[in-house]
């Protein structure tokens, strides 16, 4: 499957503010959702593969990573709780 040069940028820069946002927020979920929810067996194996590298290890251990269960009609793109 090909994917457009907007879907590649995020797969690229996405899972570097996640791993960011982890060390920062110490969150028990990443939520991922809205587009990002459609591309997500694209998306979810870089996303998790950077956070592994760039997160805290004991911080990534207690963040768990999923897709929004609304899919593509969830209102927020990625959400940190």
């Amino acid at each position: 499957m090909e994917y457009p040069v907007p879907l590649i940028r995020t797969k690229l820069h996405r899972p570097r503010v996640t791993g960011n946002l982890i060390n920062a927020l110490n969150p028990q979920h990443v939520v991922l959702g809205g587009p990002l929810s459609d591309a997500h067996e694209c998306l979810l194996p870089v996303v998790e593969k950077v956070v592994k590298q760039r997160a805290l290890t004991w911080l990534q251990e207690n963040a768990e990573i999923v897709i929004a269960s609304n899919g593509a009609d969830a209102c927020m793109t990625c959400g940190i709780a």
